[in-house]
C-alpha cells in the first residue's frame, strides 16, 4: 500500500520519491556525524532565550527585542550560522566528490578497518579519516 497526499501520483513516483528522502536522510546523517555541520557554535547575548514549548498565544521571544543594535547582532548571529552550515554543505560535497573520483585508484584509502568493506566506492568518513592522516 502506498499512501501521498498528492492524489495524482503514480505508483512508482511515489516509490521513486521516497528513495530521495532515504538519499535526503543519509546527507544529513553524514553532515552531522562526519562533517560536523550542525555542530556550531554562534550565540549572541542580545539573542533572548527561545522556549521550544511556548504556546501559540505567546508572543515570540524576538519580537520582543526592540533594541536596534541588538536586533543587528541577532541578525549577525543567524547569519554566521548559516555560513558555517552552507561551508559545511560545499564541503560534504566535496568529500562526496573525492570518494567517487578516487575510490577505485587509491586503495590506501581502505586503511581504516571496516566489518563489510566497500569494494568500490569509499564512504564519505573514510575519506575525511584519510584527509585528517
Amino acid at each position: 500500500m502506498l499512501v501521498s497526499t498528492d492524489l495524482e501520483l503514480e505508483a512508482t513516483e511515489i516509490i521513486t520519491l521516497y528513495g530521495y528522502r532515504f538519499k535526503i536522510e543519509c546527507t544529513f546523517r553524514e553532515m552531522k556525524q562526519v562533517i560536523g555541520a550542525f555542530g556550531y557554535r554562534f550565540w549572541s547575548a542580545s539573542m533572548p532565550k527561545l522556549n521550544r514549548y511556548r504556546r501559540k498565544t505567546e508572543t515570540d521571544p524576538l519580537e520582543q527585542v526592540t533594541n536596534e543594535s541588538a536586533r543587528k547582532r541577532i541578525r549577525l548571529t543567524l547569519r554566521a550560522i548559516e555560513g558555517f552550515v552552507m561551508c559545511s554543505v560545499i564541503a560534504t560535497g566535496i568529500v562526496q566528490f573525492l570518494a567517487l573520483r578516487f575510490s577505485g585508484r587509491t586503495p590506501v584509502l581502505f586503511f581504516r578497518y571496516l566489518r563489510t568493506p566497500s569494494r568500490s566506492i569509499v564512504s564519505e568518513a573514510t575519506v575525511v579519516a584519510y584527509l585528517c592522516q
